[in-house]
């Protein structure tokens, strides 16, 4: 198998953000054996910058509040829940906030100065504690 193959398994489902980034390293570096192009890119990862490794990687990570694009975990897979049910949007409930849950919360706060008037502490596109508590906590 060839240096070229090699490079594009390694790189089968890597967000097109990092190829770049990764496929310079790679190539530079110039992996003999699959298990070497593996290795490479674990460690071209690690060294990459955190604005690249993070869409690398595809982290959706439990943050917390307020619940915004890049969170991750059961309180997302409840927005969605909620999102879906309340006004079918038809999201994936992944647990992964990404660009069609964004989406899909810019459009319930629309107008957004209405939304603010009647949550004082939103932020758009995210999901403040406080509303995520009193219209979705322990209800989707």
């Amino acid at each position: 198998m060839n240096t070229k193959k090699i490079i594009f398994l390694a790189l089968g489902g890597i967000a097109t953000a990092g190829v770049g980034y990764l496929a310079y390293n790679l190539l530079r570096k110039k992996p003999q054996t699959f298990q070497e192009a593996i290795e490479d890119t674990k460690n071209t990862i690690v060294e990459a910058p955190s604005d690249v490794s993070s869409i690398v990687t595809s982290s959706y990570k439990d943050q917390g509040f307020p619940l915004r694009k890049g969170s991750g975990g059961e309180n997302v897979k409840s927005l969605q829940r909620f999102l879906n049910k309340s006004s079918g949007y038809n999201l994936v409930e992944d647990g992964k906030y990404g660009q069609y849950t964004e989406g899909a919360v810019y459009t319930e706060q629309s107008p957004f100065q209405v939304f603010k008037d009647m949550y004082p502490d939103a932020i758009k596109g995210q999901v403040t504690e406080e509303f995520y508590n009193m219209n979705i906590k322990g209800k989707y």
